[in-house]
């Protein structure tokens, strides 16, 4: 068993701490999604966010948390049963990784669950070295469940082989650029610039992604960035985005995303003037 998911680390770089952690706690998302797909959970919700573009169209950078959504509105989803199967089921393969749902004091559209290992004794499992490490580090993956679906969204089937054939449910390409758009434009970035979007807006136009329109136009009004009724044209996308540009703090922005990335040089172009002028690249789906 633990040579089945040590294939996991195969195509890694483990040589510094560091790129160990982001390694294992990758392994461990694998493992979450395997065992998910063994429930009837990606018959109710799909994965989008960063880690799936990580995982299933080869983002170079690391990715922390696993986002999901619901194809349909259900408020009365609960996220708590697929944890004890998901502790079970891991657990069965020697790593001790624990689950529990984030009980929140207020109603909320999103479920929260956090599932947590030792460091140490993951590196400890898979590697026969031993790098000198905090005892009381852990690795910390937030899985999120959004009960209320933004509208339009187009979904497609991947694959995984490792550590066995698998199958997951997530946004196709262009809906996972919508709603990548919709977090830039709806965060609030005074508490906490989110380099990590930045650098996902990049890729995305990098590989000439087109945009769902439709199902940014939905996020976009139930996230109040526009009116419920307001209609979101490509130059006027265009323009929120320049605007947004022009406001963030691009070194605190480099800071947020480099330990998830290993050539830094990426980040070198990065100003308001660089993000304006490749925000003139875009293209959009209707």
């Amino acid at each position: 068993m633990k040579k089945l998911i040590k294939q996991l680390l195969d195509n890694y770089d483990e040589t510094n701490l560091t790129k160990r952690k982001n390694s294992l706690k990758e392994v461990v998302q694998q493992l979450i999604l395997l065992n998910l797909s063994k429930t009837d959970f990606f018959e109710k919700a799909a994965f989008y966010g960063g880690t799936a573009l990580r995982l299933f169209h080869n983002l170079n950078r690391f990715s922390e948390d696993l986002d999901f959504t619901l194809k349909e509105k259900d408020l009365s989803f609960q996220i708590k049963p697929y944890l004890s199967i998901l502790e079970k089921e891991i657990n069965a393969y020697g790593l001790k990784v624990a689950f529990c749902e984030k009980v929140k004091a207020s109603e909320s559209d999103v479920k929260t669950a956090i599932a947590r290992a030792n460091t140490k004794e993951l590196i400890l499992y898979f590697f026969d070295d031993d790098i000198t490490i905090n005892k009381e580090h852990a690795i910390r993956i937030k899985i999120e469940v959004s009960v209320v679906p933004h509208l339009y969204a187009n979904y497609q089937t991947k694959y995984k082989l490792k550590p066995v054939p698998y199958e997951v449910v997530l946004y196709d390409k262009e809906t996972l650029f919508a709603s990548k758009i919709a977090a830039i434009l709806s965060r609030n970035w005074k508490s906490r610039v989110k380099g990590r979007d930045l650098f996902d807006y990049v890729f995305y136009i990098t590989e000439n992604v087109s945009i769902n329109m439709k199902h940014l136009q939905s996020a976009l009004r139930d996230s109040k960035v526009i009116g419920e009724n307001e209609e979101l044209t490509l130059i006027k996308l265009k323009e929120l985005l320049k605007d947004h540009f022009l406001k963030i703090d691009y070194e605190t922005a480099k800071t947020d995303v480099m330990p998830f990335i290993d050539d830094k040089s990426l980040l070198s172009l990065w100003s308001s003037h660089f993000f304006i002028s490749i925000t003139e690249q875009l293209v959009c789906q209707y």
